[in-house]
């Protein structure tokens, strides 16, 4: 955002909107002409649709969505003590099980799939069976391929789907949640994703990812079966999805020089962040004439609106809802477009309307710095776009604020971090599928999907 929201509201908040003194904005950057009411054209978002199931069973089987799974090792038998999931979306499904006292390794069925038909059968195969290579503390054995169906350019914003940053496996023990678990899959979609690889793994002592070289030498150890040889020094972005032990490793597909608004600023209606002080949500709200997209502050009550006109993105007005003002900004400010990049601006001047009536204006550029790095609390997100935000406004002729800000923005992420006026801010808990809010694990710490400050 060019103006910090919170200074901004405190300021109309202040101000008085009677006999205001009328101030030059300069050259505005569109006419509101220009930018009339019908050219936004905010892109149709649907919420992230998935669900979650678990089921336990102590006599073999397991029954989840009303169907019955047999569980059996590679003799038959019935394996007990299963504990089991099931990820289910529309394009298809899976269930992942495991024995919750490690004799066995993990497994995966395919409940639906354009590529396999429907299975019910769970099959188990014992930590000690001559098909598990163990390296150190690590049991590793190739579960097959092609079991995740994600779409690896939009894999980031498929539903329950979780981006953990850009790791080598040197570091990634840093991501404490994930690195000591004992018992995981994981699906590499590199070097090639159109065929991926899914390895069941557990761990003797300690979590799985906890020595780098364990899991990379397992790995590597199926070379001759699925050709993949994983580096430990290189960086791979790393996914996890949500609340299933399944991780999948891809190549970094974020690693390029510019971006589009719509990738730095994703906005699905329903999903929520908070950042230590009250929920944030995005809705849908009709104002000025037209349909916006609305991030709410459930506990202030505060709006932003928003809207896209093509590929470019504006910020239509706030709403203060202390003061019950309606403050809108004419022409839009503009916050970004489809080419974003290292040297590139957006200078905005524009009017201040408050409940109609002519308030003041803002002066406000926005610098795209350079792409970087960050690492916050253990969690590396890379090629980062470095935005610095400067503004000057002013209500009836008075110089009422003047800031300037940094902010980093990851491609289908969002912001993850801002920095400025004494203060950095970073999200506590998000839920990005429209469902139950979802805590960050204290040693995950970075903002998904969402603009605010």
């Amino acid at each position: 955002m060019v103006i910090t929201r919170r200074e901004f509201l405190k300021m109309v908040a202040i101000s008085s909107i009677t006999s205001p003194t009328i101030i030059s904005c300069g050259a505005p950057e569109l006419s509101q002409n220009e930018l009339s009411k019908q050219q936004l054209n905010n892109p149709p978002y649907k919420p992230a649709q998935y669900t979650l199931q678990n089921s336990s069973t102590t006599n073999g089987k397991i029954t989840l969505d009303g169907q019955h799974y047999p569980c059996e090792d590679e003799s038959g038998n019935p394996v007990l003590n299963i504990d089991a999931i099931k990820y289910k979306q529309n394009t298809g499904g899976m269930i992942l099980a495991e024995d919750s006292n490690k004799k066995y390794q993990p497994t995966i069925i395919r409940t639906s799939s354009k590529k396999t038909p429907f299975q019910s059968l769970l099959k188990f195969i014992n930590r000690n069976s001559d098909d598990v290579k163990k390296v150190g503390n690590v049991s590793m054995n190739f579960l097959g391929k092609d079991y995740l169906e994600f779409d690896t350019s939009k894999i980031s914003t498929t539903p329950g789907v979780i981006y953990r940053g850009d790791h080598s496996f040197n570091s990634i023990q840093n991501l404490n949640s994930l690195a000591m678990k004992t018992s995981l899959t994981l699906t590499t979609i590199t070097p090639n994703p159109v065929t991926p690889w899914t390895f069941a793994a557990t761990s003797s002592i300690g979590g799985v990812l906890e020595v780098a070289d364990h899991i990379i030498d397992a790995i590597n150890s199926f070379k001759p079966l699925t050709g993949l040889e994983i580096n430990k020094d290189k960086k791979f972005s790393l996914y996890e999805v949500n609340d299933v032990p399944i991780f999948i490793i891809s190549q970094i597909l974020n690693s390029r020089e510019t971006y589009s608004a719509e990738e730095l600023f994703p906005f699905q209606p329903g999903n929520n962040w908070d950042y230590g002080n009250g929920t944030m949500e995005i809705c849908e709200e009709h104002i000025d004439g037209q349909n916006v997209i609305s991030v709410k502050h459930n506990e202030s009550g505060n709006k932003e609106f928003f809207g896209f006109k093509g590929n470019n993105l504006y910020q239509v007005g706030v709403y203060n809802a202390n003061q019950k003002k309606e403050i809108l900004f004419t022409p839009y400010v503009k916050m970004g477009d489809g080419n974003m990049h290292k040297g590139k601006s957006f200078l905005s001047n524009s009017d201040v309307s408050i409940n109609g009536e002519f308030a003041g204006t803002i002066n406000s550029e926005l610098k795209c710095k350079g792409i970087e790095d960050k690492i916050l609390a253990g969690t590396c997100y890379g090629n980062c776009l470095l935005i610095e935000e400067s503004s000057d406004v002013s209500i009836n002729g008075r110089e009422n604020s003047s800031t300037k800000y940094e902010h980093f923005y990851v491609k289908d992420i969002g912001k993850i971090l801002t920095i400025g006026e004494g203060e950095t801010t970073s999200l506590e808990n998000y839920d990005t599928s429209s469902k139950a809010k979802r805590k960050l694990n204290p040693y995950i710490s970075g903002l998904s999907k969402i603009i605010l400050s």
